[in-house]
């Protein structure tokens, strides 16, 4: 296994591939249709773990939230500022410049962690769930989603690239934006629990968009591909067919 990878090469790529196209306005959307019920409860602390370009933190803080996003890509944090500055929003964000895993251990702790498309990323996901459970207060929340390997078992049969189901080597080398490490849902369910989290909420995050021809793809009206993706996102087998899994889940508060 490699080392955790960061963006600082693909950063431009990331932004064109993942947000200024339809499946990222989809991810977005999805992710906020999830988090409405924390997103609209009363201002607390929030943590966007390996934030990227700020888009998540952006909708915190205009929700009155005090967020802190940490991501080890500089040019992802640049990003990040010209996004807030233009919604003015800086106030109430303060960036970080770093690995999570020289973060997190002295970091305070936080109601709300946000985690997404980052475990797919690391050399050991399993250990940064762990540390990101030891960052949540008592009762806090952590929304985890993650590229799910599923998906890409389906996505290259279709495709026909056989050879990589035979010697299961799904990984991307890290020029491109495949994940290096794609996650077994299950096992991903499994951290959670040993980190002495429950889990609350289990979605998938297009469960159909990624399988359509890209001529569908190119020529689809938004509303009318997230109408279908909502009534699929908690239905098997859709929801573990998805491009990726959120996942919500709580730390007990002490009895």
């Amino acid at each position: 296994m490699t080392n955790d990878h960061h963006f600082d090469q693909l950063a431009p790529r990331f932004s064109r591939n993942i947000y200024a196209n339809l499946k990222g306005q989809l991810r977005l959307a999805l992710l906020q249709d999830d988090l409405q019920p924390w997103l609209t409860d009363k201002p607390t602390r929030v943590l966007d773990a390996g934030g990227g370009q700020g888009q998540m933190s952006a909708i915190w803080a205009a929700a009155g939230h005090s967020v802190t996003l940490v991501d080890a890509a500089e040019p992802m944090l640049q990003q990040a500022q010209l996004l807030l500055d233009e919604r003015q929003l800086s106030q109430r964000v303060t960036l970080h410049h770093s690995t999570l895993q020289a973060y997190l251990p002295g970091a305070p702790q936080f109601s709300r962690i946000l985690c997404h498309a980052v475990l797919e990323w690391t050399r050991d996901p399993r250990a940064l769930v762990q540390q990101l459970a030891a960052r949540l207060t008592p009762d806090g929340v952590l929304s985890l989603m993650f590229y799910n390997r599923h998906s890409l078992v389906l996505r290259n049969a279709m495709g026909g690239i056989l050879v990589k189901l035979q010697q299961d080597k799904l990984a991307g080398d890290g020029r491109k934006l495949t994940p290096t490490n794609p996650i077994d849902p299950a096992a991903a369910y499994s951290w959670l629990e040993q980190a002495g989290l429950t889990i609350e909420l289990k979605r998938g995050v297009r469960c159909l968009f990624d399988y359509m021809p890209r001529i569908t793809q190119r020529a689809a009206d938004f509303d009318d591909i997230i109408a279908l993706e909502r009534p699929l996102r908690e239905q098997e087998p859709y929801r573990h067919m998805a491009r990726y899994i959120h996942v919500v889940a709580r730390r007990s508060a002490p009895a």
